[in-house]
């Protein structure tokens, strides 16, 4: 049987490795006490700190897998406070930056053939969603309430449409591309949240 473990928080590849370390001789000693481990361990990253980013260009091999918590990174990446009340609503999910910067994680991961997903808010918020998987992220973790509507607007879309819609927005200088992804959802009759 296989498992799959995620350490969340790593800013550095080297926090990574030594976690991943101190995993091994765990495993290795589960072993020789005569203990069952998994057949295959897969070890990955929830990536929640911008940094990271500057190491998957070298040294992107070192994960099994990597998973963006977009809650967490917007708020290192926007260097704000997601529970203050006072910033609620400042920065949107659907800035051309914070896109492009998930754009840039995903590429990475796409050249190194490293599964990349998404977790947190935005895989759940149907506009969102269909800006994920326009950007080519095609593997989304939800709440199971917005599984049913994201699927039916999925397969209203051309992907491959939006992908080009989407890129040009990209090159904006907006602060946020919402009105204009959910104009274009709207003018194809897909419905927002």
């Amino acid at each position: 049987e296989d498992l799959y473990i995620m350490f969340p928080m790593i800013a550095e590849i080297s926090e990574f490795l030594m976690a991943k370390q101190t995993l091994d001789f765990e495993l290795e000693q589960r072993k020789a006490a005569g203990e069952i481990i998994p057949e295959h361990v897969y070890v990955g990253t929830m990536m929640e700190i911008p940094s990271l980013y500057f190491y998957l260009k070298n040294n992107i091999q070192v994960f099994d897998f990597i998973s963006i918590g977009t809650n967490d990174l917007k708020q290192f990446f926007f260097a704000s406070d997601r529970g203050n009340r006072a910033l609620l609503g400042r920065y949107d999910n659907l800035s051309p930056a914070f896109l492009s910067f998930l754009k840039e994680i995903q590429s990475c991961c796409k050249k190194a053939d490293i599964p990349c997903s998404v977790c947190g808010e935005m895989a759940g918020n149907m506009t969102e969603a269909i800006t994920l998987i326009g950007l080519g992220i095609t593997s989304l973790s939800m709440n199971p309430r917005s599984l049913l509507k994201i699927k039916y607007a999925l397969r209203r879309l051309n992907q491959h449409d939006f992908a080009e819609y989407l890129n040009r927005l990209l090159q904006t200088q907006t602060t946020s591309l919402r009105p204009a992804v959910e104009a274009y959802l709207r003018d194809h009759g897909i419905e927002g949240d």
